[in-house]
């Protein structure tokens, strides 16, 4: 029989011990003395690490898996740097309301993680979201079935970007890797293309409620009307000929321009339209 090595770590957790013993070098059965109840009275002698826990802390230890590693998401600009802000619906914690943008926006979601850990999940647009905005993945790879740069380093390179496609629903299953390590692990790419709501929903199969948050959007009519992706003098200009083609009995671009939809180019269009001024779609 070789010799016993025996540790003990107390932790202590809302002032209530967490007693953890760890023995380790037996090859036959233990001595008599490492056989004594624990605190908790439980024994496990056919294992080379024995684990006491008072009864109150099983739980407790639980909770703390949860708390070592996070899930997280940010609505970014393709620039990833920039981060769009936003408020918790009062009706809903779940739902993250982002301030209005324009119809041709494209953002980036990212989902990271602050932990090393193995995890699942999803995002999805659904039923008549669908269309009002687009969530896309980047280089897909017929062989495997995988948007193989929607994962990004940190997830490894065994994780899985998959379509997601079936009735009422269009978005990508997330999967994980147990080498994972902590950053950024996916992103997913989302376009506002036509006016009007949009929710996205971000799913965590490993949580005991999977819809972790929805992203609300509204997408309102675009201030970059000659598309080069800036809001800027050149699209200004193109406003104030509107309300003169709008004073002399309106055209084809007063209904461009026509913001608020009142049937006129006005003051009123004018605000919303410096609302985003300087603003980028890409």
């Amino acid at each position: 029989m070789t010799s016993q090595r025996t540790h003990f770590l107390t932790l202590d957790f809302a002032g209530t011990n967490l007693y953890i013993m760890f023995v380790n070098g037996f090859e036959d059965s233990p001595p008599q003395e490492a056989a004594n109840p624990g605190p908790s009275g439980a024994v496990d002698m056919g294992h080379t690490m024995t684990v006491y826990l008072k009864p109150c802390c099983c739980l407790l230890l639980a909770a703390c898996g949860t708390l070592l590693g996070e899930v997280s998401t940010r609505v970014c600009r393709p620039d990833m740097q920039t981060c769009l802000e936003y408020r918790v619906d009062p009706d809903s914690q779940k739902v993250r309301v982002y301030d209005d943008i324009m119809v041709g926006t494209h953002l980036m979601i990212v989902v990271s993680s602050d932990a090393a850990t193995h995890w699942n999940g999803a995002l999805a647009i659904e039923n008549e979201h669908r269309l009002t905005g687009l969530l896309t993945g980047r280089n897909y790879n017929p062989l495997t079935e995988d948007w193989e740069e929607s994962r990004l380093p940190a997830a490894s390179e065994r994780a899985r970007v998959y379509t997601w496609i079936q009735a009422g629903i269009a978005g990508f299953a997330l999967e994980g890797h147990s080498r994972a390590v902590d950053g950024d692990w996916f992103i997913i790419d989302y376009t506002a293309i036509d006016e009007g709501p949009c929710r996205v929903k971000f799913y965590d199969w490993y949580a005991s409620e999977p819809l972790r948050w929805e992203f609300q959007f509204t997408h309102v009519p675009t201030r970059d009307f000659n598309l080069d992706t800036r809001v800027d003098f050149s699209d200004f200009a193109f406003l104030a000929y509107a309300a003169w083609e709008s004073d002399a009995g309106g055209g084809p671009l007063t209904e461009m321009a026509d913001l608020n939809a009142d049937g006129v180019v006005d003051m009123e269009d004018t605000a919303l339209f410096c609302q985003f001024w300087l603003e980028t779609t890409e």
